[in-house]
């Protein structure tokens, strides 16, 4: 399971290091075509750091112990 998640968090970190490459060397004559590319880059990082976050928490509920109140007789 942590395999998986440092698996995609690594995929995200590589999208964001690509999109911030294509951002600091841009060609002001690909201007247009390179926005949209850094707008799909982006939704696809949101995406994926998403899937961890998504990935965590079910791990989370499926390993955090139970909290059981102990019933009080009187």
């Amino acid at each position: 399971m942590y395999t998986d998640i440092l698996s995609e968090l690594t995929t995200a970190l590589g999208k964001l290091y690509t999109l911030e490459e294509s951002i600091v060397y841009a060609d002001r004559l690909e201007q247009h075509d390179l926005r949209s590319k850094q707008a799909l880059l982006i939704s696809e990082v949101i995406q994926s750091l998403q899937d961890v976050e998504n990935s965590i928490k079910r791990e989370y509920h499926f390993t955090a112990p139970k909290h059981f109140t102990p019933l009080i007789h009187a």
